[in-house]
């Protein structure tokens, strides 16, 4: 029996944060490689194009956020290599697209007094540095454990062997016993 399957030798993956008012996408495909200079297109609500882009050396594309809060992001590394990210199923993410801090009220805003208009903003300032750096301490952390979601481990491998072993061996002893079966009956 033959059946088709589709083939995930070079699948690319996407994978998408917000930080500070920015969209982050990297792509990468299953070995671990980057998608480099691939087409990033952004689309809003109803399918309309919001904006194109293109993959950096590392794999990496950001924008800030558009007027529009995007709704699926698209991936096309040639050759058929296209990944998607719908915004819609990853709640969290929707979620800090919505109400990102960086576009939050300025201090001036939130108090009317000088005295306390000041500390606010430095406030801010620590929380908006503050933020920055574990952001920066965490994107490779995120990266990596991406691509430990697609990359196939020893056991994987090891386990797929054994099934197909396991198998062969379950049809050899189905075929001696019809052999025993037909040898007895003469």
């Amino acid at each position: 029996m033959v059946c088709a399957v589709p083939a995930e030798a070079h699948k690319v993956n996407l994978f998408a944060f917000v930080e500070q008012g920015q969209v982050f996408v990297q792509g990468y495909f299953s070995d671990g490689k980057m998608a480099k200079n691939a087409t990033v297109r952004v689309f809003g609500e109803g399918g309309r194009v919001l904006l194109d882009g293109k993959t950096d050396t590392a794999g990496e594309f950001s924008f800030p956020m558009p007027g529009e809060i995007p709704r699926r992001l698209v991936l096309d590394a040639g050759l058929g290599h296209i990944a998607e990210y719908r915004l819609d199923d990853d709640p969290d993410l929707a979620a800090t697209l919505v109400a990102d801090p960086a576009e939050g009220d300025s201090a001036g805003d939130v108090a009317g007094e000088t005295g306390v208009a000041a500390v606010v903003r430095v406030d801010g300032e620590l929380e908006a540095v503050v933020g920055k750096a574990v952001a920066e301490a965490v994107r490779p952390l995120a990266r990596e454990i991406n691509a430990l979601k697609t990359q196939r481990s020893t056991s994987d491998i090891v386990g797929g062997i054994g099934l197909i072993v396991g198998l062969l061996g379950g049809f050899a002893y189905w075929k001696s016993r019809q052999r025993s079966a037909a040898g007895s009956k003469e």
